[in-house]
């Protein structure tokens, strides 16, 4: 599915996906596995995961976004919002 289809296709399952969430039941689909090649010649492995479950992730991630980032150290650059990882070296 693209992400253009999400809101069609979430307008008839939603019912079914939000009560599989709340009775935590829901199961993510297995994620696409790829491979990337690298400039050495290796490759990278990579896992993609649907559509909708990256959607459910993104809308998991919000809410405990604000819950949790007060409780992070100030002096966590990676972790926090707005607060980018060069200005700890002062860049």
């Amino acid at each position: 599915m693209t992400v253009e289809a999400l809101p069609k296709y979430l307008k008839h399952h939603w019912l079914e996906i939000e009560a599989q969430l709340l009775a935590g039941t829901y199961q993510p689909q297995p994620a696409l596995r790829v491979e990337i090649p690298k400039p050495d010649g290796r490759k990278r492995k990579l896992r993609i995961p649907t559509v909708v479950d990256r959607f459910i992730q993104q809308a998991i991630a919000q809410v405990l976004r604000w819950i949790w980032e007060p409780l992070f150290h100030p002096n966590s650059y990676g972790f926090i919002r707005h607060v980018h990882v060069p200005h700890p070296f002062g860049v």
